[in-house]
């Protein structure tokens, strides 16, 4: 079935991801030794990684999985998404965004605006992480301390307004027949070492850690 394919492909993009060194995790924002690194880190956190993982995982995954039902689809790949990331706090926080992205891409039917966001999220997170690496001493960390505070406040606003304009047009729930495919597919042996295997990844990274 689709399904079976999609946790193969998946399986192997993350095993081969990981060989390389590529892993989908967020990039490592210590290599600002010279310009050509840190003009290589902006160019994959803000256009390649938004891109491939958009293309992969709302764009294959999400749209294979919802048809078993939007929902299971929008959960399922948001959950291989955060774990894609490798440990408990990205983990966390990649589920929820994932789980923004999904709705966003359902709602508008299109990669385009989920894209933009994503590159969005990741591009403020380098620029954050380039000023900490630039503004030192006393002063230059309350300017930081200051900048960062301000994105949260006006990034929780946001995703407050968000929400409560969401709730007024909820997803379609599952049908019967889309309910009894969510518990099949749940108990799926692929879809379960899919998930099996990147949780085992998260173990091994946090215990490494």
């Amino acid at each position: 079935s689709d399904l079976c394919i999609a946790g193969v492909v998946y399986s192997i993009l993350s095993w081969l991801m990981s060989q390389s060194g590529m892993g989908m995790a967020e990039v490592d924002f210590s290599y600002f030794s010279s310009a050509k690194s840190t003009i290589a880190v902006a160019l994959y956190t803000c256009i390649l990684a938004p891109v491939t993982e958009e293309l992969l995982f709302r764009g294959f995954l999400m749209k294979t999985l919802s048809k078993v039902s939007i929902r299971f689809g929008i959960v399922v790949s948001a959950l291989l998404f955060g774990l894609m990331h490798g440990n408990i706090s990205q983990f966390i926080l990649g589920f929820l965004v994932g789980m923004f992205l999904g709705k966003i891409d359902v709602r508008h039917n299109s990669l385009m605006p989920s894209i933009l966001v994503h590159a969005a999220i990741n591009t403020t997170s380098f620029v954050l992480s380039l000023g900490q690496e630039l503004l030192t001493g006393e002063i230059g960390a309350v300017i930081f301390s200051i900048l960062a505070l301000g994105y949260y406040a006006v990034s929780l606003v946001g995703v407050i307004f968000w929400f409560l304009k969401e709730r007024k047009h909820p997803l379609p729930y599952s049908t019967q027949k889309q309910a009894t495919r969510n518990r099949v597919f749940w108990s799926s042996p692929w879809l379960l070492a899919a998930i099996a295997l990147q949780l085992g990844m998260l173990i091994m990274n946090e215990m490494a850690a």
